[in-house]
């Protein structure tokens, strides 16, 4: 029995890499990948199967799809779970599942599930996403002790958090207890999701005096509740906990996501809380820019003096439209000279707020949106070809990929995902939430491009 492990796609750990480096380390790696390209195809050196290939005999997860991306202890959570390759007719029969309600993590971000369960599941049942792929959709309930239970806040929270963003926090707050603080947020935060209202209003007297008890002051409790309206952004990041879930499937596969909880969704109707929450991406469409210009490695049609073309791709969601549109607009024609890249759009990032800007006060800002392009060949065509031949897609990160060719002009046809996913840098424990879409891509070969293409093998 071989068992094969995946980290939850798209959902990556954070790190300290500053948000001013992001796109120069997207466009390094962009750079470097092209190149590893242009080598394999030069010098034939190419690993028969690739991670952005799905093949028809491996089963492959295409994403995990939370609603909502982030949940408070008593939520209930759908966890949409899309499969492809040889999982594109998996049955819920087929498919465990289990969860650590308790990870242990350390500032490195280095962590470890414990006490792993079955999960209790509410409902689960086979939905369906597309033709190609098999979707399975599950609903379980957070615990309401999670946050009580998690090793991730130790009795001394403090303890979890990197020295330099405590010393932003006042005393008073450090001092204050793991339960004894949770106690206060589930009580605020019941409050406020009865009937929202100022965040002074459902921080009550009581409350406050909760805090009083475990503190050596005799200061007037207005002043502990404004101080914790102003903090309260960061408390609501620290008291953040992790949980894990694990699909294996078919006793041969063990996939694991994580995914986040805490109390932001419990305060967002509260005028001024900054609680911002974490909603999924939304896609609105996939095409492909065809640019007349050979070996380019980047492309962005506000800033290219080169001639371009763009088609939209299409897929399933899309029947009402695609039977008015001529083949001449759906099929990508590949020439000789000619660069191609396929390209996501999204709306507009959700808002959220750094460590940093909740400790002192400062501006939202807009979360990052990477992506993974995911594509199948068609096995009929693929008969014969070398996987040497096969189209390939350099994946970065980026919206906007390189897309290379087939060198076989019998792969006509492929199907393609793409998969957003956010992020944002220095938000400390951010929930992540993705999105999936896939589109039909099909092909001509030019003369030229295969007079070409036989001239380079030879």
């Amino acid at each position: 029995m071989c068992l094969r492990r995946q980290s939850g796609i798209g959902r990556n750990s954070d790190t300290g890499i500053a948000a001013k480096d992001c796109a120069m380390i997207k466009k390094v790696l962009s750079g470097l990948a092209c190149v590893m390209i242009c080598c394999v195809y030069q010098c034939g050196q190419l690993f028969p199967t690739t991670f952005d290939r799905v093949d028809a005999d491996r089963v492959r997860v295409l994403d995990y799809i939370y609603d909502p991306p982030e949940a408070a202890p008593g939520d209930t959570v759908t966890v949409k779970a899309i499969f492809a390759g040889a999982g594109d007719s998996l049955q819920p029969a087929d498919v465990a599942w289990s969860a650590s309600f308790k990870m242990l993590s350390n500032l490195n971000g280095v962590d470890t599930a414990l006490d792993i369960r079955p999960l209790e599941l509410l409902s689960y049942e086979q939905s369906y996403f597309s033709t190609n792929t098999s979707c399975l959709v599950l609903r379980f309930k957070v615990p309401d002790s999670v946050l009580f239970q998690s090793p991730m806040i130790p009795e001394d929270w403090t303890k979890s958090i990197p020295n330099q963003t405590m010393t932003g926090i006042p005393d008073f707050i450090r001092n204050i207890g793991k339960n004894t603080f949770l106690t206060l947020i589930d009580s605020i935060s019941a409050k406020a999701r009865l009937w929202g209202g100022l965040f002074l209003e459902c921080l009550t007297q009581q409350d406050t005096l909760l805090l009083l008890q475990t503190l050596s002051s005799d200061q007037n409790y207005m002043m502990y509740q404004d101080t914790l309206k102003y903090y309260m952004p960061a408390i609501l990041q620290l008291l953040t906990v992790k949980i894990r879930l694990f699909a294996d499937i078919k006793d041969a596969y063990r996939v694991r996501s994580d995914y986040f909880v805490r109390y932001n969704n419990r305060f967002k109707n509260i005028p001024g809380s900054k609680a911002y929450i974490n909603n999924n991406p939304h896609i609105d469409s996939v095409g492909i820019y065809s640019v007349k210009k050979e070996g380019l490695i980047e492309f962005n049609p506000a800033q290219t003096s080169y001639e371009y073309r763009f088609q939209r791709l299409y897929g399933e969601e899309d029947s009402l439209i695609t039977d008015t549109i001529p083949d001449s607009l759906r099929v990508i024609t590949i020439d000789k000279g000619y660069s191609y890249f396929v390209a996501g759009f999204t709306r507009t990032p959700d808002l959220s707020m750094t460590i940093d800007s909740a400790i002192f006060n400062g501006s939202p800002v807009n979360e990052i949106l990477f992506s993974q392009y995911f594509f199948q060949l068609s096995e009929e065509e693929t008969q014969g070809v070398s996987a040497y031949d096969f189209m390939n897609i350099v994946n970065a990160g980026n919206l906007s990929a390189p897309l290379y060719p087939s060198l076989d002009k019998n792969i006509k046809t492929a199907t393609l995902w793409l998969q957003v996913y956010d992020y944002l840098l220095n938000e400390i424990n951010r929930p992540k939430a993705s999105a999936l879409k896939e589109v039909k891509i099909a092909f001509t070969y030019t003369s030229a491009y295969l007079i070409a293409v036989k001239k380079k093998k030879q």
